[in-house]
């Protein structure tokens, strides 16, 4: 059996702006001397175990402080020894648009990193790398030239997605992303957005923002704190305006709207579920919500509701999650918690794990580019 992690991320610090949290940091920490410091000091206090929240903070430093996503990518299929053959989708990020300062390397050594990686026979099937578009970025001046752009790293080297962050300040029904999705509605490319409220978002002037092309009852674009103003660009309510537009636009609303929202059957919770149900391409994967336990028992539910379970993903967050807990132990925790649930409800053991781990997948990623 293979099992895909739907939703992984490898960029390391020197991809990320320098005032992303706020602080005038990442610069620093991104360069060499600097970063092999730090990391070398993080693995002293991670193996002498002071306690297990420095632990965690030292194993995400870590990891991020790498300077190669290769190295990143190992720590990542490490875990996953003893598992048989398990894939990955590894998600871009070009945070350079959201206001935050530049990152010591641009968005396209990443994607040039990224490509020679993969070009690799050991990775190629292993890593399945999905592209970050932002339609803001000066280079595409219409949405032709973006479209034409995402298709040749898709033809010529094997991209098996398309990622984006709303949230860094644009919305997922943006104009110029109008001729991007007529093509990957007609190729059946798999689409990943950031579906929650986050640490990671638009850091700029809010009164310069451009209003919605399509505004909803659900926007306040009378906020003027960025931390608030995000939700206006990550409200699910946005993908109904852009499904009325493409119908069989296959999309991915990533961490299922938040662990907070699950617990107490929020409105955004509610909203992504409605859109599953709705619409026959519409998924929502578990990253990061996975690492709270008190989702696990409504994620079975959901797994096991008609019309929802079949296109809810697995996947995790790595290595954005280890913050909050080691892979092992969340991917572990929701596993065992799915298989006593499943064995309680008379179910076969694993059976809603295979379900969003080994199943789901297989849809969600055949495209006219790649096939499972």
């Amino acid at each position: 059996m293979i099992y895909y992690n739907c939703h992984t991320h490898i960029f390391s610090a020197q991809y990320v702006p320098n005032n992303v949290v706020g602080v005038p940091i990442m610069n620093v920490l991104a360069t060499d001397p600097i970063s092999s410091r730090v990391t070398k000091f993080f693995s002293k206090v991670r193996y002498r175990k002071i306690n297990s929240s420095v632990e965690r903070v030292a194993r995400f430093a870590e990891i991020g402080l790498g300077t190669r996503q290769e190295v990143i990518f190992n720590y990542l299929e490490d875990y996953y020894k003893g598992w048989g053959d398990v894939r990955f989708v590894v998600l871009m990020m070009d945070m350079e648009q959201m206001g935050a300062g530049n990152p010591l390397s641009n968005y396209r050594t990443q994607v040039e990193e990224l490509v020679k990686l993969r070009a690799r026979g050991t990775y190629k099937d292993k890593l399945l790398p999905f592209l970050f578009v932002d339609p803001r970025k000066a280079e595409f001046s219409t949405g032709e030239k973006l479209r034409d752009w995402v298709k040749m790293h898709f033809e010529e080297y094997g991209f098996v997605g398309i990622k984006m962050y709303p949230a860094l300040g644009y919305y997922p029904f943006d104009e110029k992303l109008d001729a991007l999705y007529a093509w990957a509605q007609e190729k059946f490319i798999p689409i990943t957005y950031h579906c929650i409220e986050g640490v990671i978002y638009y850091r700029g002037d809010v009164k310069s923002l451009r209003p919605p092309r399509f505004p909803n009852s659900k926007h306040n674009l009378t906020e003027t704190k960025n931390e608030r103003y995000q939700r206006n660009f990550t409200e699910p309510e946005n993908y109904f305006d852009v499904l009325k537009m493409f119908p069989e636009l296959k999309i991915n609303l990533g961490h299922f709207a938040g662990e907070d929202e699950i617990k107490k059957n929020g409105p955004w919770y509610q909203t992504v579920k409605k859109l599953i149900a709705e619409h026959e391409n519409v998924y929502a994967d578990v990253s990061f919500t996975l690492n709270d336990t008190g989702t696990h028992e409504q994620i079975h539910r959901d797994i096991n509701t008609k019309g929802i379970g079949e296109k809810i993903l697995f996947g995790t967050d790595y290595y954005v999650v280890e913050k909050n807990k080691d892979e092992a132990m969340l991917r572990d925790e929701l596993r065992n918690k799915l298989n006593e649930l499943d064995v309680a409800a008379g179910a076969a053991k694993d059976s809603s794990f295979n379900q969003i781990a080994a199943y789901n997948p297989i849809p969600f990623l055949t495209s006219a580019y790649y096939r499972p």
